[in-house]
């Protein structure tokens, strides 16, 4: 007999490919193109991981109100983000990339220790995947318009902690009950004699990092989201843009530290 938890979960599962079709049908009555190229890359077991992130972010963008437009040009005409949404007359591009789980870290679980997740092989991946994608559409900021990184975060082992980590900092808790601050020592930052000389990747407005809901196993095919601003973005995100996430922002600055807290 199954448990009433193992049975939600199996429930969720079965549900999962009926979601799926469902936000497809919506993309072939909007985005037929988009929706073909969708059921083409789902049947390739490499690539479902990331087709599923956009998916999920399409679908959450849609009950926002956002009305995003799939793989459009970005404006040199070279590269095409996922997604676009128009916002106060402002263009928000968002770029999806997910992030697996290392088979090197299958085990960890299984060490009676403290992990180190910076050391992690889920962590170097993500920092992979997010460097790519730093350096990709530096057209969008050169006007008016946003572009926003979206991280799928699938690795249970990496967190949007570590996504702040490996963008601006790592964070440096005080335990005198002072205020937290985050050192200038993450990939946004041009390292010279242990200095941040030279801010790095200006076009970047945010990075938003998802992950899935397992608190209850309904919730499975659900998103959880926060948002990372860029400190030295050319163009900053509206504040007033994805309502109802948590936001991570300056509160201050000096030449060595952000000091940088949540926002609700």
């Amino acid at each position: 007999m199954l448990s009433s938890e193992q049975k939600q979960f199996k429930d969720a599962l079965k549900k999962e490919p009926e979601y799926i079709d469902s936000i497809i049908k919506n993309l072939q009555k909007n985005h037929p193109s988009y929706a073909n190229e969708v059921i083409r890359r789902k049947k390739n077991v490499s690539e479902y991981l990331g087709i599923w992130y956009e998916l999920m972010v399409y679908d959450w963008l849609c009950k926002q109100g956002k009305k995003p437009s799939p793989q459009p040009f970005a404006p040199d005409k070279k590269s095409k983000p996922d997604f676009v949404y128009k916002s106060n007359d402002i263009n928000i591009y968002i770029d999806v990339a997910s992030v697996q789980e290392s088979k090197n870290d299958e085990m960890l679980c299984e060490k009676p220790y403290f992990i180190n997740r910076q050391a992690t092989s889920s962590f170097a991946a993500m920092r992979e995947r997010l460097l790519d994608k730093l350096g990709k559409h530096k057209s969008i900021a050169d006007g008016r318009d946003t572009y926003v990184i979206c991280l799928g975060l699938e690795s249970s082992y990496i967190d949007v902690d570590d996504v702040i980590t490996c963008f601006i900092g790592n964070r440096i808790v005080n335990i005198l009950g002072g205020k937290d601050r985050t050192s200038k020592d993450g990939d946004i930052y041009e390292q010279e004699n242990n200095r941040s000389l030279l801010v790095k990747y200006k076009s970047v407005s945010a990075i938003l990092v998802a992950k899935r809901n397992y608190t209850l196993a309904e919730d499975r095919n659900k998103l959880a989201f926060w948002l990372i601003q860029n400190p030295y973005a050319n163009t900053k995100i509206p504040p007033t843009e994805f309502d109802g996430i948590s936001r991570w922002v300056v509160l201050a600055e000096t030449d060595d530290f952000l000091e940088m807290g949540w926002q609700n």
